[in-house]
């Protein structure tokens, strides 16, 4: 599972119990942090705490007004030039091993992952 969670207060109570959930049902669980330059040392407390509770960390995405203007036109933000399109590949890149894993049957409930459907060459 992929948590996506942004540096304030209430993000890190709700990852908390996210990561309680998970660790209750024994989900594997990987989180990035959206809009991460907008409080760093929130962003690395966030971190630890998933470290600790066992998650992966697979990435940050900085804080882009693109993604807004993206939303606007009715497009995705891969779409366009957005500074934070390489924050997202990035994290992609890291969460295709496990599209492949869950693709070949060990998770009936997943659906296959295609990497060009979500990210523009």
């Amino acid at each position: 599972m992929l948590v996506v969670t942004e540096p304030t207060v209430s993000g890190e109570y709700d990852l908390e119990r996210v990561l309680s959930l998970t660790r209750h049902f024994s989900i594997s669980t990987m989180i990035c942090v959206n809009k991460w330059d907008l409080n760093p040392e929130m962003t690395e407390r966030i971190e630890d705490k998933a470290r600790r509770a066992g998650a992966r960390v697979v990435g940050r995405i900085r804080y882009d007004r693109a993604v807004t203007l993206a939303q606007m036109q009715k497009r995705a933000v891969v779409e366009t030039e957005a500074s934070c399109v390489e924050d997202i590949q990035g994290i992609w890149n890291h969460l295709i091993p496990f599209c492949i894993h869950y693709q070949r049957g060990s998770v009936g409930f997943l659906t296959p992952c295609s990497r060009k459907s979500l990210v523009p060459s």
